[in-house]
């Protein structure tokens, strides 16, 4: 095994064991600000992976990202997608260790082995520019993947960080930071990619990672390409954000207009069918927005007790499974 198929190995490892423990009752961190600056190591080694197989220029005009750039371009609207991320931790605030910290739970010693690997991965860096074309969209897809469980695992970390907040200002900063509105432009842009490109061979049996989503569990990410060029066509200059409101427009407003359907279906022929349309509209449109676990993976955990959190919010407020 190659030492970037070994580091790629470790980091999928990681990212299965962080998605199951993530799933976990929250409880205290023993070291927090070792468990962020893993994180923001996660997150800067595999937007400089991303931006180097996408050969982004090393200066671009920063400006905002539109459905013509996920389109035409999702290599280089993935990075800036991952660029409007935040770091959780002040910049060169605590090094992370050359060795993983035996003595912190396994969730915290997952998180430094995920870092160390993205780290292990940055001597590719330039390499990555001079791949040829197909090899470079196969590499992309798999960074992709890791991508697309990145909203997952600063929201499970967000969580398990409150615990140990006393008061709503020590909330306010990490847990804004990781519960970031830039996570649903990721996911747009991560599921583009990852739906052009085919999935790769499932890891062979003894090997420790593998994030592979299986073909049939390609729904979601289908209706999100479909979505993502139809809004694309209507206009180059329709945005993310913009998307992103349609969605939750979608996602809330048909379900309040289903029930005033319901209300008055004893006299308008229509009106329950109308209604039942609705709902299903609504239904897809929570799966496009992410609030129905790691995306498109049939054999992830049940939801964390952070995503059950943000399920129970959006009860009641008209969208019913």
């Amino acid at each position: 095994m190659s030492r970037w198929a070994q580091h790629i190995d470790d980091l999928a490892a990681a990212t299965v064991e962080l998605l199951v423990n993530g799933s976990e009752p929250a409880r205290p961190l023993m070291d927090p600000t070792a468990a962020l600056v893993a994180r923001d190591a996660v997150l800067v080694e595999l937007r400089a992976l991303v931006g180097a197989v996408s050969n982004v220029a090393k200066v671009e005009m920063v400006r905002e990202l539109t459905m013509f750039d996920l389109v035409h371009r999702p290599g280089q609207a993935l990075h800036q997608a991952m660029s409007e991320l935040p770091r959780a931790a002040p910049f060169g605030a605590v090094q992370l260790d050359g060795a993983v910290d035996k003595t912190l739970p396994g969730y915290e010693q997952a998180w430094q082995r995920a870092g160390h690997a993205t780290i292990g991965l940055e001597g590719y860096v330039d390499a990555l520019g001079r791949l040829p074309e197909q090899h470079a969209w196969n590499v992309l897809r798999d960074l992709a993947d890791f991508a697309a469980a990145l909203p997952y695992l600063d929201f499970d970390l967000a969580e398990a960080m409150l615990p140990q907040f006393k008061t709503g200002s020590d909330i306010g900063v990490p847990y804004g930071l990781l519960t970031h509105a830039g996570h649903d432009a990721l996911r747009v842009t991560a599921s583009e990619i990852r739906t052009r490109v085919p999935p790769t061979q499932p890891a062979a049996e003894g090997t420790r990672g593998s994030i592979t989503i299986p073909a049939d569990a390609s729904d979601l990410d289908d209706a999100m390409i479909r979505y993502v060029h139809a809004v694309s066509a209507c206009g180059a200059r329709v945005s993310v954000g913009d998307l992103r409101a349609a969605t939750r427009l979608l996602e809330f407003g048909g379900g309040y207009a289903a029930q005033v359907l319901d209300r008055v279906a004893p006299a308008v022929a229509g009106a329950s069918e109308a209604a039942e349309g609705l709902r299903s509209v609504c239904l897809l449109a929570r799966q496009l927005a992410g609030r129905t676990g790691p995306v498109n993976d049939s054999r992830a955990p049940e939801p964390g007790p952070g995503r059950q959190r943000a399920a129970r919010q959006n009860e009641g407020l008209g969208c019913t499974d």
